[in-house]
């Protein structure tokens, strides 16, 4: 560790330390050349130093490629990207590139444990140094693990966290669950605690309006407005189209379901792949049914003639049940759909007409409390036979005598009420009799019944009466 130029030295202490950095392990050196340097990837703070294993090693994490260095100062880091587990490194390329679907943003690393790219993204090279190298999953796929080294790794279809993040938008065209439902088809399923993470969102704030439940590629499953979603539990899955000419969207399968509310959701179905005019000719459109139902059961929901957009229709989720978009012939749910109106035109008369009928029958009530003007009705006059005639015969007046003689007899001159040569006299009047109750008459009274109840139904059994008419049994 020391050494000595000079001759005739008469003390140890004439001898020289070596310098730092270096080390020599022989003795009577004579020139300081003797020293021999640390090597790469060590350093030396000392000085007369006797062997090799006074050099110190650089850390882990670092290099060092000079020869002879006299401070740890000289160890320089492994660059961002890179890792290096070792010690005395003399050398930048010992240090270790993060492999692929990684990175490493911090220099110096000891540690092999770079950083995994998140979910929905891939990272195929080596040595990167930020996240930025991690590419994004492409449209329509997805990745749920993280590290994917290749998009062959990601999955098509959507991943959980898109489809919490489209939940409550209004589905419109430029929303993000439209956007995930014109997706090229993949097979998405649901679980009933992922659902549950969905309803929580949504009942966290009120709903006034239809929104977006669940949207997966193929489907935007919404709300109905006014209903209370907190009881529902289910899980999706879905079915690509088996029959190419008649199945126009893909299934959605409520696989299992708690829905003991029965209440509605509403299932808007996008075409599956290229189905689009060319399985839309005329007299055709398209209609949601229930897989396995009769065809006509199809005409329950609302057509989609244009064949374009969404084919909605608003059904309760029951657990084994399987609904679809389905091409129809218009002239399948054309009589349906008038025996629907006809149908509606009879309920609404059924509840309609006892209603008027009610109320018809409460004005009626309230105007008896009323002193009506009613005109006295006239019993009717028994039959009375024509007057007898009378003749008048002249009568002979004979006037007082005087002086004994008489006059002649004089015709007096009656004016009689008389026709001709016929005199009436008035019959006597007759006694009234009271009216008695004379059954209900639909074709002779009917009139004076609605005047005073227009609506009321003469069908009914009901009594009308009054201090002033006579009383009827309807």
């Amino acid at each position: 560790g020391t050494y000595q130029t000079g001759s005739g030295a008469m003390a140890s202490m004439q001898c020289k330390l070596c310098d730092a950095g270096t080390y020599q392990t022989g003795s009577g050196v004579v020139t300081s050349t003797q020293c021999k340097l640390c090597d790469a990837g060590t350093y030396q703070t000392g000085f007369g130093v006797v062997a090799a294993v006074g050099c110190k090693f650089c850390s882990s994490g670092t290099y060092q490629s000079l020869s002879g260095v006299s401070s740890s100062a000289a160890c320089l880091l492994c660059g961002s990207g890179t890792y290096q587990t070792g010690t005395g490194m003399g050398s930048s390329s010992n240090c270790t590139f993060c492999s692929a679907g990684t990175y490493q943003s911090d220099p110096g690393s000891a540690s092999s444990s770079c950083i995994l790219c998140g979910a929905g993204t891939y990272q195929s090279g080596l040595g990167f140094s930020s996240s930025a190298g991690c590419l994004l999953c492409s449209a329509g796929t997805y990745g749920t693990g993280m590290g994917f080294v290749s998009v062959s790794n990601c999955t098509a279809g959507v991943s959980v966290e898109e489809i919490l993040g489209a939940v409550g938008d209004d589905g419109s065209s430029s929303s993000r669950s439209a956007e995930i439902a014109l997706r090229p088809w993949s097979r998405v399923v649901v679980s009933e605690s992922d659902f549950g993470l969905i309803l929580a969102k949504i009942l966290s704030a009120p709903r006034p309006t239809a929104v977006t439940l669940l949207a997966v590629p193929g489907l935007i499953m919404k709300t109905v407005p006014g209903t209370n979603y907190s009881l529902l539990k289910l899980r999706h899955d879905s079915r690509k189209p088996a029959n190419a000419n008649k199945e126009m969207s893909a299934s959605t399968i409520f696989a299992t379901a708690a829905n003991p509310g029965r209440i509605f959701v509403q299932l808007n179905a996008f075409r599956f792949s290229g189905r689009r005019a060319a399985q839309c000719p005329a007299g055709v459109e398209w209609r949601y049914a229930k897989v396995g139902a009769p065809e006509a059961d199809a005409c329950k929901c609302p057509p989609n003639p244009n064949c374009e957009g969404a084919t909605s229709c608003n059904v309760v989720p029951q657990a084994g049940e399987e609904w679809q978009g389905l091409a129809v012939s218009t002239s399948l749910c054309s009589s349906s759909d008038d025996n629907s109106r006809a149908v509606g035109l009879g309920v609404g008369l059924g509840i309609g007409l006892p209603i008027v009928l009610v109320m018809a029958f409460l004005a009626h009530k309230f105007m008896l409390k009323r002193e009506p003007v009613i005109e006295k009705q006239v019993p009717p006059q028994p039959s009375v036979a024509p007057p007898t005639p009378m003749v008048v015969e002249p009568a002979v007046v004979r006037m007082p005598t005087v002086g004994g003689a008489q006059p002649p007899p004089q015709t007096p001159q009656i004016q009689p009420s008389v026709v001709g040569q016929l005199t009436y006299v008035p019959a006597p009047p007759q006694p009234m009799e009271p009216a008695t109750p004379q059954p209900f008459s639909h074709y002779q009274d009917l009139d004076d019944i609605y005047s005073y109840m227009p609506m009321f139904d003469p069908y009914s059994e009901f009594q009308v009466a009054s201090q002033y008419s006579p009383r009827y049994t309807l």
